[in-house]
């Protein structure tokens, strides 16, 4: 079990502002309350929603991964999760 908070407020150890819960409960506490990066936000970010949308479109359009790789300058590991929705799932 893991010591979660109430709030938001970094640091804060204050007995009435915790509570028990999983690693799940955590991470979801953090994405409703928007603490959650990701895509763009994310700190290790090389792609741009922009660029993932266009990844996104030509793959629709029936472009192999190795081709949009090769035409958009981006790893194809990169192509490959998000062809098969592992990462950048948020982007439509």
């Amino acid at each position: 079990m893991w010591a979660l908070h109430t709030c938001d407020v970094l640091g804060c150890v204050q007995p009435l502002h915790l509570y028990w819960g999983t690693r799940q409960n955590n991470t979801q506490d953090a994405v409703d309350r928007n603490r959650y990066k990701h895509g763009e936000q994310h700190h290790n970010a090389k792609l741009t929603i922009e660029t993932v949308r266009s990844i996104k479109m030509m793959l629709q359009e029936g472009m192999t991964v190795s081709k949009v790789a090769k035409r958009l300058n981006v790893p194809r590991a990169s192509v490959y999760m998000i062809y098969r929705g592992l990462s950048w799932r948020h982007v439509q």
